[in-house]
């Protein structure tokens, strides 16, 4: 195979996808926040250690997600109400309240319920019901945060389309 030929990528395309398809084909299976549904996507970081949440939202960011941080579990509630968000990449620890406390004021009110939540610790979540989508305990990639973010954005999607 010579290098002008187009690879088929995927069992299911049924035909050839022209090389520049491919590639974008391919950068968004390795990188799905670069896929531009991704770009849609706004997640708000809550961690209790400043310079972590602001270096979560810039990775965030560098990989195509739309981000917002807070340091508090008060402040995180506010910016879910006031900023639209789809997702929260949340921590436990946090000054003010857990985010187990942050998660079930998220789950009680209406205007949020339906956000994806994350959670993102050091801690052990084996014996917890947390009311989150998802639990990552670090050390975790980026890529697999981000990875986890869009399915669990995308099940609630899909489970709000086929509620209504």
């Amino acid at each position: 195979m010579d290098a002008g030929t187009p690879l088929n990528v995927g069992c299911s395309a049924p035909k050839p996808l022209k090389t520049y398809e491919n590639l974008r084909a391919i950068e968004w299976f390795l990188y799905p926040a670069s896929s531009p549904a991704m770009s849609t996507i706004r997640v708000l970081v809550i961690d209790d250690n400043e310079a972590h949440a602001q270096g979560l939202a810039e990775l965030l960011e560098l990989s195509g997600f739309a981000t917002v941080y807070a340091t508090t579990g008060a402040g995180g509630l506010e910016l879910a109400l006031n900023a639209t968000v789809d997702a929260v990449l949340l921590d436990l620890n946090l000054p003010d309240m857990t985010g187990y406390e942050v998660c079930y004021r998220l789950r009680s009110n209406p205007a949020t319920a339906n956000l994806a939540i994350v959670f993102h610790t050091a801690a052990n979540s084996a014996t917890v019901d947390h009311q989150g989508d998802a639990f990552l305990t670090y050390p975790v990639e980026m890529g697999h945060i981000c990875h986890v973010i869009q399915g669990c954005v995308a099940r609630r999607k899909i489970a709000m389309s086929s509620s209504s």
